[in-house]
This record gives C-alpha cells, structure tokens and sequence, in this order.
C-alpha cells in the first residue's frame, strides 16, 4: 500500500499488488516517474507514476539474467530501463578469487 501524510495522519492513496510468484522484495526505490521493488534474484517490479500516485495497480516484471551473481539493488532509470548493482566472484590473475561489483543497464 501507499500511504501520504495528511495532515497528522497517514492515508493509503493505492494499493499496489505483486504476482503470488513475485521473489521476495529486498529493495524499494522511487523516482518522480516510477516506484521500483527489487527481488532477491535480481528481478525487478515497476509501476508508472503520475502525481506521486501509480497509474496501474499491476506492475510491469523486469527479469535480470546472470547466473553467479549476488543482486545487491536497483534503480529505475528515467527512460524506463533498470539499472542492478551486482556482485560475482571471478578468477583473477594468478588464479586468486576476487569480489566485484557490476553495474548492469
């Protein structure tokens, strides 16, 4: 649910609904135009907003691929695309395993 101030109350102005098979959430993230809920496996669920308010109550599922990878959060970017922030081990010189971060778009 969405909830917005009113005056010295909280009043729900939505309810946003994720499919039963949605991953769990680990990550919210806002911008003027979009609200974006993170899954654990890298996933994302997004609603268009307008006036702070989603237009749609049924998000939009964005999958993310990459086997090996630790999805650390997401954002949505202006033009509708997600950007991940990741992390993975690889093989570095010498053979020594090392943590990296990735950014995704």
């Amino acid at each position: 649910a969405m909830y917005e101030l009113d005056g010295e109350t909280w009043a729900q102005v939505a309810a946003l609904r994720l499919p039963q098979e949605a991953a769990e959430i680990t990550a919210l993230a806002a911008t003027p135009g979009r609200l974006l809920a993170s899954a654990a496996g890298g996933g994302a669920y997004h609603w268009p907003l307008l006036g702070g308010r989603p237009m749609d109550e049924a998000p939009t599922h964005d999958a993310a691929e990459g086997a090996g990878r630790s999805w650390l959060g997401a954002c949505a970017h202006d033009d509708g695309r997600v950007i991940r922030l990741a992390s993975s081990w690889r093989r570095a010189r010498g053979g020594a395993q090392e943590l990296r971060s990735e950014l995704l778009v």
